[in-house]
Formats: C-alpha cells, sequence, structure tokens
C-alpha cells in the first residue's frame, strides 16, 4: 500500500500515526463535484490498485465545503461558526474500495497571526473543549489528541471501514467536476 499525496504534510502526520505505507508524493488527482462520500471513492479509483487517498472536507455552520483549499480565506467571515473536519480515507485494493472516515467537531476562530507553517486551516479551528486551535495545539505536541486524520489511519490499521464497494460497482463519473477542465488533468 502506498499513500498517494501531493501535500508532505500530510505524508508527515500519516508517518507519525504509524501506519506502514510507502509514502508516494504525486500530483492532486481531480474531485468530483458529489458527496463526501462519492469524492473519495473516485479519487481511489482513480489512484489505482494499492493506493490509499485522503479527503478533507469541511462542513460550515452546516454548509459543506468540498473545496476547502480554494475557500480557506472565507473561514474569517464565519468566526464563532460551527465548523466538522472530515477526513475520509480511500483505499483501492485492487477489487475494493475501502472508506475510512473519522470527524471534528469545533468552532472557526479568526488566527491572530497565520504561521507560515500551519497546516491547511488549522489555525481557524478550535476542538469542542478546547481554548487552542489545531495549529496552536500542534504548536504545544496536542494536536494528535484531537485529530481525525489519526483517527481515520488507525481505522484503516485496524480494517474497521465505513463501508466497502466493489470497483466494478464504482460507475464512470458523469457529474461535474470540482475544477471544471479536471478530466483532462488525469495523466494516463
Amino acid at each position: 500500500m502506498h499513500l498517494l499525496s501531493s501535500n508532505p504534510k500530510k505524508l508527515e502526520e500519516y508517518t507519525r500515526y504509524g501506519l506502514s505505507l510507502e509514502m508516494r508524493e504525486g500530483q492532486d488527482l481531480p474531485e468530483v463535484d458529489g458527496t463526501i462520500e462519492e469524492v473519495a471513492l473516485h479519487k481511489a479509483k482513480m489512484a489505482g490498485a494499492g493506493a490509499v487517498v485522503e479527503d478533507t472536507v469541511v462542513i460550515v455552520d452546516g454548509t459543506v465545503w468540498n473545496d476547502i483549499k480554494w475557500k480557506k480565506h472565507l473561514l474569517p467571515h464565519f468566526h464563532g461558526k460551527s465548523i466538522v473536519q472530515v477526513i475520509t480515507l480511500g483505499h483501492n485494493t485492487g477489487t475494493h474500495i475501502e472508506l475510512y472516515q473519522a470527524k471534528l467537531e469545533g468552532v472557526i476562530t479568526t488566527p491572530t497571526s497565520e504561521r507560515a507553517e500551519a497546516f491547511g486551516f488549522d489555525a481557524y479551528l478550535i476542538p469542542i473543549g478546547q481554548s487552542l486551535s489545531l495549529d496552536e495545539l500542534e504548536q504545544i505536541n496536542r494536536k494528535d489528541e484531537f485529530s481525525p486524520r489519526r483517527w481515520a489511519a488507525e481505522q484503516l490499521k485496524n480494517k474497521r471501514p465505513l463501508s466497502v464497494t466493489a470497483l466494478e460497482h464504482v460507475p464512470e463519473w458523469t457529474g461535474k467536476w470540482q475544477v471544471p477542465d479536471a478530466p483532462s488533468k488525469i495523466k494516463p
């Protein structure tokens, strides 16, 4: 198994969580404009046999943002609103796609200063019951206690999937893509 990601910080975190994966840095896969599970299912199918892919989604004040990397700049407008981080791992076994999923509930904050090293939108998410953002928790070595990425990795290690779908039952995607020209970005 190998983890396919273009984000070296994800690779670092999965290594820290003890996944026995060959880490393979790669290009971002195109993403379907579908449900949380559809995005992970199709990314895993495109990644090929033996691949593990991750899809990160946030639910901001009840609305799913499956394209958070392009909307992060909007988070300060939702200060004090609810946010749920959803991490979905898709593992392509060669015959099936296994999905593993974990969620973290929190509140959106406006960071007083955003560190260049901050991971994704970690500076904007305060887990329920905490007074520090995920980025601030990372700085004091406590982020892993609240990490849905770690929880999803544990599910994968322990083979506790949310769902298992035979590859032959994953239809070709005919809907919209998150980026309109995405299908042309798939390399043969």
